[in-house]
């Protein structure tokens, strides 16, 4: 599923240029920076940025045991002296290791100031697979997006909730009112943090204006769909 967000989806292509995004997240949004326009120009708007650092540092020449290393481990390196001697021409070494120094500081940067969580991101759809809302949390800053796309309609006197259902059967966590329109933002509590890790799914209930009077869900439950994580 393509993230709606633009600032979740320019950290995870911030992510993927600088190689910290591993595993499924990594292989997922390599196939969509092959298909998905939005993707391929997040991912270079990042790669023009590392690339600008790049050509203002100064070239560092790693030691030369650090080439047989990678030649040894990709099994390329020969036997003879010879071989050796002409890895040390290579003209490339130094745009390599340019590159990897960059990579290396950029990192550092950012390491300091988000520890690089999942995110956790859910689509709402209707039975015909319309999309109602998209929800987004960015568990490094507690917070909370819901935008609407085409929510159904109710009473005035009624809002949408959303909960968090944790794997376990535990009780349902409120995590606030639906949008009707636009999109919300707000930074959730350690106890629907808490929800929120050990849940494996949402669902939206149809509650009193203001929202449930009791802490559960008291209205009918209109949607349930699953929770996605990826970093």
């Amino acid at each position: 599923m393509l993230p709606v967000n633009p600032q979740l989806l320019d950290s995870l292509a911030a992510e993927y240029v600088l190689g910290t995004l591993r595993g499924p997240a990594r292989r997922r949004l390599a196939r969509w920076n092959h298909s998905q326009p939005e993707v391929q120009d997040a991912v270079q708007r990042w790669e023009n940025r590392l690339l600008s650092l790049a050509l203002a540092l100064p070239p560092i020449e790693p030691p030369f045991q650090v080439w047989i290393g990678i030649r040894r481990r990709s099994g390329s390196l020969g036997s003879s002296s010879a071989t050796m001697g002409r890895a040390r021409d290579r003209p490339w070494r130094r745009a390599v290791a340019v590159v990897v120094l960059v990579g290396l500081i950029v990192a550092l940067w950012l390491i300091p100031t988000r520890e690089l969580p999942p995110y956790e991101v859910a689509d709402v759809t209707a039975g015909n697979g319309q999309l109602l809302w998209h929800i987004a949390v960015n568990a490094a800053q507690d917070k909370l997006r819901i935008r609407a796309f085409a929510p159904e309609r109710h009473s005035p006197r009624e809002d949408f909730e959303l909960w968090a259902l944790p794997a376990n059967g535990g009780n349902p966590v409120s995590l606030g009112l639906m949008p009707v329109q636009g999109e919300v933002s707000h930074r959730i509590n350690a106890d629907q943090r808490e929800a929120l890790r050990a849940a494996a799914r949402i669902a939206v209930s149809l509650e009193p204006s203001g929202g449930s009077p009791t802490g559960a869900p008291t209205g009918p439950v209109v949607h349930v769909a699953d929770l996605q994580r990826s970093g």
